[in-house]
């Protein structure tokens, strides 16, 4: 039984309802306004802006307005933050290139320093062969030049002597085992 109660509330309460609705549709209608007498008394109903549609477009187009400063003002933001960001990138790979380079530089410069004792005893070592070397063949065309040309004969001063080979030396140093003639 108290469901047949519950059922009747509910169908009470939804034609009652859609007889408001109804009524207030009716009455909203230009046709039934003109047909009951209502006319064209009410301003904006003959097409005259009223000053709440006034106030209503003014407020919209203020929200416009608004909208349209926010939407430029953050596109502004946007491509500050868009270079902003493009900025920093680019001195990021300028740094990390810089460090790139930074970091080959010492590890040259390390590498340098310890090679540089073997690299001038190499150097030093080459000058002392080709010092040797030289010295060797300059001994060697005194010793060429001494062994096939002939000798000068110096005259004694005693009278029963007989003249003498002089003696070649070679004047530059021994460093090989140049021979005396």
């Amino acid at each position: 039984m108290e469901t047949e109660h519950n059922d009747k509330g509910k169908i009470n309460t939804a034609l009652t309802l859609g007889g408001i609705g109804l009524g207030l549709g009716v009455l909203n209608n230009p046709l039934f306004r003109g047909f009951v007498g209502g006319g064209c008394n009410n301003p904006g109903c003959d097409g005259q802006p009223t000053i709440y549609t006034l106030q209503e477009k003014e407020c919209q187009d203020n929200l416009e307005l608004t909208k349209a400063l926010y939407e430029n003002r953050l596109r502004d933001i946007s491509e500050l933050n868009a270079f902003r960001e493009k900025d920093v990138n680019e001195k990021f790979n300028l740094y990390t290139t810089l460090m790139n380079r930074i970091n080959r530089l010492e590890t040259n410069e390390a590498v340098m320093a310890a090679v540089e004792p073997y690299r001038t005893k190499l150097i030093y070592d080459k000058i002392d062969l080709e010092s040797e070397r030289r010295c060797c063949a300059d001994n060697k065309i005194v010793d060429y030049l001494n062994g096939n040309f002939q000798p000068l004969y110096v005259a004694d001063m005693t009278p029963a002597a007989t003249s003498t080979k002089r003696t070649t030396d070679n004047p530059l140093c021994g460093c090989c085992g140049t021979r005396k003639f």
